[in-house]
């Protein structure tokens, strides 16, 4: 160790892990002092806080996924089936027909059998 950074006292400082040097109050060898315990531990909560504040983010954020996602516009929002065609009932069907044309044996017996269906209810 050069003799620049050596102590008055002459002898050398206590090292730490990574070649930091580590003095106490009365030298080399002495106990830690109550700064370097306090930047440690300070370290420490700014660690154990960086990760809890990592994890109430991701967990705000899975929530807010949840509550207020954007859903799939093909899938929320599908397309409605449109009806076969929109000119009305088929040839032949009776709301086709004119008023015009008179029924036929077969429409006027129907017809006499919904008018006394309807009579009778009555």
């Amino acid at each position: 160790m050069p003799a620049s950074r050596r102590d008055t006292s002459g002898e050398s400082p206590a090292q730490l892990p990574g070649g930091a040097e580590l003095r106490g109050a009365s030298g080399a060898g002495a106990p830690l002092n109550a700064g370097f315990a306090a930047a440690l531990y300070l370290r420490r909560m700014r660690r154990i806080s960086r990760w809890l504040l990592r994890q109430l983010t991701a967990g705000l954020g899975s929530l807010a996924m949840f509550w207020f996602h954007m859903p799939d516009p093909e899938l929320a929002y599908p397309e409605l089936p449109s009806p076969a065609s929109l000119d009305g009932p088929p040839a032949g069907h009776p709301e086709r027909m004119c008023r015009e044309i008179p029924l036929t044996r077969t429409e006027l017996m129907l017809m006499a059998e919904i008018d006394a269906i309807g009579d009778s209810g009555r």
